[in-house]
């Protein structure tokens, strides 16, 4: 059955009222209505009820006016909606398709202050079943525009919806629940616009798009709730002030992925990216000025992509959780990251990257568990990394922390609090400063690593343990080129109440004028005595230049110190106390008009001591 109505009206209201029947599988039914209204009274609008029961039916709907409202109801598969429009300002179309599997709707509003609402699956608050590849779509250009998809099923899959608003102050929402293979794409191009995409209840394979292009202020949420290997995007660009959610909940293999091109941009209260499962994977792009981003996964197994290319930006992440990775990337000054990983987790390793270009920057990473690994790298100058690793498992494989440095004035602070730690830095620039601290428990075995190449750098390592055991160990080694440098290792002193049953290195060299070095040893007091210890601690201090300065204190057994000097202006002192210890003290090339000072002092059995001074 096909019908054509053509309607045209100055003042009065027109209504138009069908209902069409076919039976299942038929020909279906085919209705055409064009409208036009010339009144310019808001009240003279016009109004189209459509109803059609059975299979592949289709209706196609023209209004032109003002104030005309749609409203059709379709029962079947196959059904359509032809692509349909109203032309105008405050009109209302209202698209119910229910049950049966094929459907389509398209629906397009110009205009100002249009509202458009296409449900599948649902009439009244009751979900049924709509079976497959149903598709709805709605399109409005214009202002203070409306429009609202919603696929609610008791089961099924491969549904789509679209709406594309161009215009100014609109709002878009989608709800697709219990379908699997499901897709809503929301297109804005608008200043204060609002998008809302919902997916739920245990669906699979969902994917959310959310666009948003020359607007500020806008706002893009998605949820996204029991989907296994859903995926979701924000894409905003060219605004400000604009903010987006991504919430990801009780799925797997899930990705969120929010782009942001703009300034001031940011989250409305708590985390941009929100995932709660297992193998989640987020990615995050800003790019712009004074931008604020945030995102936190509790799980297993996440990944985290962070890429951050402007000034004054702010990006937080926190992987609650084990077997988490993350990589950040930052391009700019000014700008401040924080990364937490596996805090309350006794699980796996966690992998922290972190790449920065650019002057003031904060780079802060805390890692938990155990087995974690921190590589950062940072081009520039004025910046701060502060780096923390802790083991909550006594006994586990410790952390590894690799920093490369190029620039001056940066500051980096590392604390490891593990059963094994390896840290090694590599410094190039002036005026940097750089700490490590390494705690170990009972039987760790500690290294640190710190190469600098510049001037007035100043270092130090700090190793030892603040347990009721004694580590299996320390190494320590700096190495200095440059002038005005300052070295300094500490091994087992200070709050540390124990050091290595196993053997304690510490290496300095230096190369340059006016440096100073400074190594202490110190194994716990009350193992001095001990015939049989095995504590055998090694220190080594090299210089070359002018003005340098030596310092060598060893509280322990069987422990060996060298001092080599090369250059003016030297003075070195070496302390021992304890058994078999030996001191060397090697001083060439003074300077003519200020002699060279050594002072060795021994107190024990065994001691052998030597200067050579040339």
């Amino acid at each position: 059955m096909k019908q054509t109505i053509r309607v045209k009206q100055s003042i009065l209201t027109a209504a138009i009222s069908l209902v069409l029947v076919s039976a299942a599988h038929a020909g279906g039914n085919s209705t055409t209505i064009t409208q036009t209204n010339t009144s310019s009274d808001p009240l003279a609008g016009e109004r189209v009820v459509s109803t059609q029961l059975g299979s592949n039916g289709n209706i196609t709907i023209n209004q032109e006016g003002q104030g005309d409202s749609v409203d059709i109801l379709q029962s079947g598969n196959g059904n359509s909606l032809n692509p349909s429009q109203q032309l105008g300002q405050n009109n209302a179309a209202t698209i119910d398709q229910i049950g049966g599997s094929g459907n389509a709707a398209t629906y397009t509003q110009q205009g100002d202050g249009n509202t458009a609402e296409i449900r599948q699956g649902l009439r009244g608050s009751s979900p049924i079943k709509i079976g497959q590849n149903n598709q709805a779509t709605i399109t409005q250009t214009g202002n203070l525009n409306n429009g609202v998809i919603q696929q609610l099923a008791s089961d099924s899959s491969n549904n789509t919806a679209l709406i594309d608003q161009n215009g100014n102050e609109m709002d878009a929402m989608i709800h697709q629940e219990n379908i699997t293979g499901t897709s809503a794409d929301i297109t804005m191009s608008a200043d204060q616009s609002t998008a809302s995409i919902t997916q739920t209840s245990f669906s699979q394979n969902a994917a959310a798009s959310i666009s948003q292009t020359v607007g500020n202020n806008d706002q893009a949420s998605i949820t996204q709730i029991a989907v296994d290997g859903s995926s979701a995007s924000i894409s905003q660009t060219g605004g400000s002030g604009n903010t987006h959610t991504i919430f990801q909940k009780s799925g797997t293999n899930s990705t969120a992925t929010i782009s942001v091109a703009g300034s001031n941009n940011k989250t409305t209260s708590g985390d941009t990216i929100i995932q709660n499962g297992s193998r989640q994977a987020s990615t995050m792009t800003i790019a712009g000025n004074q931008n604020d981003t945030q995102s936190y996964q509790a799980g297993k197994d996440h990944t985290l992509t962070l890429d951050v290319s402007g000034d004054n930006n702010t990006a937080s992440s926190s992987q609650d959780g084990a077997e988490a990775t993350a990589s950040i990337s930052i391009t700019g000054n000014s700008n401040n990251s924080l990364n937490v990983q596996g805090f309350g987790a006794t699980g796996q390793p966690n992998t922290y990257t972190a790449n920065v270009a650019g002057d003031s920057n904060t780079i802060t990473s805390k890692q938990f568990a155990y087995s974690n690994t921190s590589t950062v790298n940072v081009t520039g100058d004025n910046n701060t990394v502060d780096n923390l690793q802790k083991n909550r498992v006594t006994g586990s494989i410790g952390n590894v922390s690799n920093l490369t440095i190029n620039g001056s004035t940066n500051t980096v602070k590392y604390l490891s609090s593990s059963s094994n730690s390896t840290n090694q830095h590599t410094i190039t620039g002036d005026g940097n400063t750089s700490n490590v601290r390494q705690v170990g428990f009972a039987g760790a075995v500690l290294s640190a690593t710190i190469s600098t190449e510049g001037n007035s750098n100043t270092t130090g390592i700090n190793q030892g343990t603040n347990t009721d055991g004694s580590i299996g160990g320390s190494i320590a080694s700096i190495s200095q080129l440059g002038d005005l440098n300052s070295a300094d290792i500490k091994q087992g002193t200070g709050d540390f109440s124990a050091t290595a049953d196993g053997a304690n290195s510490a290496t300095i060299a230096q190369t340059g004028n006016s440096n100073t070095a400074s190594i202490e040893q110190n194994p716990n007091s009350n193992l001095i005595s001990s015939q049989d210890s095995t504590k055998n601690n090694l220190a080594d201090i090299s210089q070359v230049g002018d003005n340098n300065a030596a310092d060598i204190q060893q509280l322990g057994e069987d422990n060996q110190a060298i001092i080599s000097q090369i250059g003016n202006f030297n003075t070195a002192t070496v302390a021992q106390f304890g058994l078999g210890n030996i001191a060397s003290i090697d001083q060439t090339n003074g300077s003519p008009f200020t002699p060279q000072s050594a002072s060795l002092t021994q107190t024990g059995n065994g001691n052998n001591a030597q200067i050579v001074q040339q």
